[in-house]
This record gives C-alpha cells, sequence and structure tokens, in this order.
C-alpha cells in the first residue's frame, strides 16, 4: 500500500498528466469567470522557473551559455518550433478548415513555455538546452509572430511590433528574476538545496498544474458562452497540431542526442500559450476562431508532454 507521500511523488512526477488534467477540471468547475487571477499567473510563472532553476547548477547554465555550437542548436531547433512547425501546422489546418488556419498559426508560433524546462528535467533530457531554446525562441518571438500574421493570418491582422517586443522583454524579465533568485539561494545554501534536489522538481510541476487551472479561469468569458459541441471542432483541430508536433519530434530523435532530443520535443510541445491568449485577447478579441486555438491547447500539450516523456526518455 503506497504512503501518501509516494502517491504525491508519483502525481507531481510520472503520472504529472493526471494532476495537470485535474487541475484544468477543477478551473472548469469553479463558478463564473474570475479575469481578475490573472494576476497569479506571471507568480506562478516564476514558481516554475524558480524551482526548476534550483536543479539547474550554475556551472552547468554558464557552460551552456559559453558554448558556441549549443548555442547554434537552439537557433536551429528554434527556427524548427517558430517557423517550420507552425507553418506545417497552418497548412494542413487550411486542407480542412481554413476559417481556423490563424488560430492555429498563432499558438503554434509560440516560444517555449516555461514549464518546458520542467519537464526536460523531469524526464531526464538536457535542462541546459531547454532553457537556451526558451531564451531563443522568446527573444525571436516577437519578430516572427507578427510577420507570420501577416503573411499567413487573417486578412485584418495589424500587428504592434513594438508591443511584442515589449511582451518579450516581460517574458525575460520572467526568467531572469526566478532564475537568478534560484541560483542565489544555491549559493546561500547549497547542501539544502542539494540534499532536497527531488522536491524542486515536484514543486516546478505542480506550479504547472496551478497554471494550467488558472489559465481556464481567467478566460471562461471567452468560451463560456459556445456550447460543448461547439468547442469540440477546434478541440480536434488543436490535438491534431499537437499530434503533428509529437511525430515530428520523434523523428528528430534520429538526428540528436537523446537528452538534446527530449529537450527540443518538450519545447516544441509545450509552448507559451499564455502569451497566445493574451495575444489573442488584445488583438483579436472578437474572433473565436483566433483565440480558442490558443485555449484548447492546454489539452494535448498536457498529453502530448506524457508520450513524449515516455517515448523519448533516456
Amino acid at each position: 500500500m503506497p504512503t501518501a507521500a509516494q502517491v504525491m511523488m508519483d502525481l507531481l512526477g510520472r503520472r504529472f498528466w493526471v494532476t495537470t488534467y485535474l487541475a484544468l477540471l477543477v478551473g472548469v468547475l469553479i463558478p463564473g469567470a474570475h479575469p481578475e487571477w490573472s494576476a497569479a499567473v506571471p507568480v506562478v510563472l516564476g514558481g516554475i522557473l524558480f524551482f526548476t532553476g534550483l536543479r539547474l547548477p550554475w556551472a552547468e547554465i554558464t557552460a551552456a551559455a559559453r558554448s558556441l555550437p549549443r548555442w547554434r542548436l537552439a537557433a536551429l531547433l528554434g527556427g524548427m518550433q517558430l517557423i517550420a512547425l507552425p507553418l506545417l501546422a497552418w497548412g494542413l489546418t487550411r486542407l480542412v478548415s481554413a476559417d481556423w488556419a490563424g488560430g492555429i498559426l498563432l499558438v503554434s508560433m509560440m516560444p517555449a513555455g516555461l514549464s518546458s524546462i520542467a519537464y526536460t528535467d523531469l524526464f531526464k533530457g538536457d535542462r541546459a538546452l531547454a532553457l537556451l531554446l526558451v531564451v531563443v525562441t522568446s527573444l525571436a518571438s516577437p519578430f516572427t509572430v507578427p510577420l507570420g500574421l501577416q503573411l499567413f493570418g487573417p486578412d485584418h491582422a495589424q500587428v504592434d511590433l513594438a508591443a511584442m517586443a515589449g511582451r518579450a522583454g516581460y517574458i525575460l524579465m520572467l526568467l531572469g528574476i526566478p532564475l537568478a533568485a534560484a541560483q542565489t539561494l544555491r549559493v546561500m545554501a547549497p547542501g539544502p538545496i542539494q540534499r532536497h534536489h527531488r522536491l524542486w522538481g515536484m514543486l516546478a510541476v505542480a506550479c504547472s498544474c496551478v497554471l494550467g487551472g488558472v489559465a481556464v479561469v481567467t478566460t471562461k468569458t471567452a468560451w463560456l458562452p459556445l456550447a460543448w459541441t461547439g468547442l469540440a471542432w477546434p478541440l480536434l483541430l488543436t490535438c491534431a497540431a499537437s499530434a503533428l508536433f509529437v511525430v515530428i519530434s520523434l523523428i528528430a530523435r534520429r538526428w540528436l542526442g537523446p537528452t538534446e532530443a527530449v529537450a527540443f520535443a518538450c519545447g516544441a510541445v509545450y509552448m507559451n500559450n499564455g502569451l497566445s491568449v493574451a495575444f489573442a485577447v488584445r488583438f483579436f478579441p472578437d474572433s473565436p476562431a483566433m483565440l480558442l486555438p490558443s485555449v484548447l491547447m492546454m489539452v494535448p500539450m498536457v498529453a502530448s508532454t506524457a508520450i513524449i516523456g515516455r517515448c523519448l526518455r533516456p
């Protein structure tokens, strides 16, 4: 008979997907919409990176930053994630449902999510490469997202490049502050940090689960008026796009090392869909076709990450 501690370790470890879906369900069941809860999003995002940072030795981070080949690899994989994969998903979606192609394109062009670092660590992948992928894609997305929408998005798409650059700076701040705090704590208390090494990964996954529930609650005003049948088709399309990313990630294993393949796969399937939700609300508030794929992508993202962990874990 497993103990309560063992069950908790399991739910925040290899069965993280159970906890994540429960958090999403709780978000759905909470009465009403609570957009004011959006203030918790940067806090929870910071928690993900802080606890992940506690598991990242500073020497490993600086070694990654000094490695030109690793930066080149991050740039190549980041280009695939921000350009090649979104355009492929957009093109395939247009073949079956052109109306939803713009929304699929938007969420697919998002940078790697902060949670991808935590899941890369959970699946014993290259944590430093996962961090570089987050940095590279976050720096590039203010340029690739507006350009992609101008060329392939809705005809009325008009985006503010300066505003997107500001959002990228905000993302980098979310990355920098928690990571700096984590490394400072590692220097001040190296013994306790190392002794509780496994706990930090569990807390990072817990923050990721909470983030999913909060995202559902804060966006309810956008999807609550629709009938459940109205959500089925865009959900199917987002699941198809996510499945495409999983397949390509598995194929990429042939050219990447085992730990590098995990880092790329986690970044590709666990994009920063929270940023795409905020972007769609700002620029396309009256277009469910642009907004809903970003919200619904949370469902296949979790399943896809679990599949990645099972298939690519070194």
